[in-house]
């Protein structure tokens, strides 16, 4: 439950968990971890949240804001201290918490010391994950983009496997493919009028999963795979920027 916000913010969000919790369906959130209480920390137990992923970029606050900007790393590991004495205190397994590091040349340095941090604030696990620069620069997505052609240009195309494996559906019921896609044109049904399985074997999803399986190096792609720079870089066989 996240992607393009901070479900914390949500003031249903609990009551949404717990009702995937209800259904027998595990449940994830990644979280920047400013915003939260021991209310919450204990309402974040009772629902039986499976995962949370804390979005921590930094082990100094000089270094954490690049990033985060106006993120308070101090409340963050406060925070951190909540939520893990009220799992011990419930005696619950749940949610299992992990430290995620998106890595820039900037905060290489300080993985080290985030990775200790982590350790002592008995965290479960310490992840890092190499920030694809291209990608975050969302809305610099043009100058990779023939608007013309929309076309793959070789026979190389992607080992992405979004279209198999994963489904973002948003608050007004629009499904979306993947963690990259945001926009109206990427929209590839609504669950508030199709069945899940309807969705999932539409001629959006088949269509783009037969451009990115069979390779064919003319075949059109749409959104959002033809603004996509991992894609682009693949395609033209571009090592990816980290």
């Amino acid at each position: 439950m996240y992607n393009w916000g901070e479900p914390f913010l949500i003031k249903d969000i609990f009551a949404m968990i717990s009702y995937a919790s209800d259904n027998r369906c595990g449940t994830t959130v990644h979280t920047n971890f400013n915003i939260f209480s021991r209310q919450m920390a204990e309402e974040t137990i009772k629902s039986r949240l499976t995962h949370i992923y804390l979005s921590i970029d930094g082990a100094t606050q000089k270094t954490y804001e690049k990033y985060r900007v106006g993120g308070c790393l101090s409340k963050v590991l406060e925070n951190i201290e909540l939520i893990v004495k009220k799992r011990s205190q419930l005696k619950s397994k749940l949610p299992f918490i992990t430290w995620k590091y998106l890595l820039f040349p900037y905060n290489a340095d300080e993985v080290t010391l985030a990775r200790q941090k982590s350790k002592e604030l008995r965290i479960d696990a310490f992840e890092v994950f190499p920030a694809n620069l291209d990608s975050l620069a969302t809305f610099g997505r043009v100058k990779y983009y023939d608007s013309k052609s929309r076309k793959v240009i070789n026979s190389s195309v992607t080992d992405c496997s979004a279209f198999w494996d994963s489904l973002f559906v948003y608050p007004d019921g629009s499904v979306l493919p993947c963690c990259s896609a945001f926009r109206e044109k990427d929209v590839f049904g609504n669950i508030l009028k199709q069945s899940l399985r309807q969705i999932w074997n539409n001629r959006d999803f088949l269509t783009l999963r037969k451009c990115l399986k069979t390779r064919k190096p003319e075949m059109p792609l749409r959104y959002p795979c033809c603004e996509c720079e991992v894609i682009k870089n693949m395609q033209e066989k571009k090592p990816l920027p980290y």
